[in-house]
């Protein structure tokens, strides 16, 4: 696929639909988490956007939208690592849900040559999908 079509076939969205605010952070300036206030207020527009463009892939970025996803889905979410994510893949209403870190330059989590595995497997799964799916040839 051309970047130029990216735009054409990818609907990104958010757990939360405003922006929480900035932080002062141990690595200067950091996004603030959203509250569960936020995420729940959010929820019934990201349900309702599901169903709406029936996706056929799902991304998610980081350790919290993994734990939003594990909570959407009644499945354990305490003490989740991206570790035991990235590199999978997840079947949800005939979305298939891939997990990836974030893309944050302030993430060290890239820095740990497994978990550059893990994402180099998780990208052959994104391929895989999309082609498989005729997003993608």
């Amino acid at each position: 696929m051309p970047p130029s079509r990216f735009d054409e076939i990818v609907y990104s969205t958010a757990a939360v639909k405003c922006f929480p605010g900035i932080k002062r952070g141990r690595r200067g300036r950091e996004d603030e988490r959203p509250s569960k206030v936020m995420v729940a207020n959010c929820l019934p527009y990201l349900r309702k956007q599901f169903k709406l463009f029936r996706p056929q892939v799902v991304i998610t970025l980081g350790l919290f939208p993994l734990t939003e996803y594990l909570k959407l889905r009644g499945r354990p979410h305490n003490a989740v690592t991206l570790d035991k994510f990235v590199g999978t893949v997840d079947e949800w209403e005939r979305a298939a849900v891939i997990f990836l870190p974030h893309t944050s330059g302030c993430s060290r989590w890239l820095s740990d040559a497994g978990n550059r595995a893990l994402l180099d497997r998780a990208k052959q799964i994104l391929g895989s999908v999309l082609v498989e799916r005729k997003l993608a040839c």
